[in-house]
């Protein structure tokens, strides 16, 4: 019997790939990396960190998931159209200044330009405190498909990378004037 890789794992070659790519011609800098088994609900999660080498105060991400169900569906079913895993790509960044919570929808709305109204932009803002005195908050922005990717779309993710970087780029450009 021969090993043929799942959706999971074709799409984070590609994904890890692309990335050590552009982090070897200096366009970004990874500065995470994490794989996940979850023996809880038989799950995997593999996600990857990195940030432009010259400015640390945004941090892209893309994380794959891949649950009990994609990987049954396909391993057990041999169908290829079941092959597929939940792919999102995100962006963070810490803010010390309380006044600039908003500026997260203002950085959404740049995501939604570059990445088209289909994709669902998610917000959220975390607030830290110390000792019931503000810290800083963290903004996370997630760009959600909403769907599973298949391994029909797996040469598409080249260039998921390629807009995550870009995204990255611009999203930095648009805070520094903020």
């Amino acid at each position: 019997m021969t090993f043929d890789p799942t959706a999971y794992e074709n799409f984070k070659i590609i994904i890890e790939g692309s990335l050590y790519d552009a982090d070897f011609t200096g366009d970004i800098k990874i500065i995470n990396r994490s794989e996940l088994v979850d023996l809880a609900v038989l799950s995997r999660s593999f996600e990857m960190q990195f940030k432009l080498p010259d400015y640390a105060g945004l941090i892209g991400g893309i994380q794959i998931r891949a649950s009990l169900k994609n990987l049954a569906d396909e391993i057990l079913y041999h169908n290829d159209s079941l092959a597929a895993a939940q792919i999102d790509v995100y962006f963070q960044y810490d803010e010390k200044d309380e006044s600039k919570e908003e500026m997260v929808h203002s950085l959404a709305s740049v995501l939604r330009h570059i990445w088209g109204s289909e994709r669902e932009i998610l917000t959220s803002v975390t607030k830290h405190y110390r000792n019931n005195v503000y810290s800083h908050h963290v903004n996370k922005i997630v760009v959600s498909f909403n769907r599973l990717v298949t391994e029909e779309q797996a040469d598409d993710l080249y260039e998921l990378v390629e807009f995550a970087i870009r995204s990255l780029i611009k999203l930095s450009e648009e805070k520094r004037n903020m």
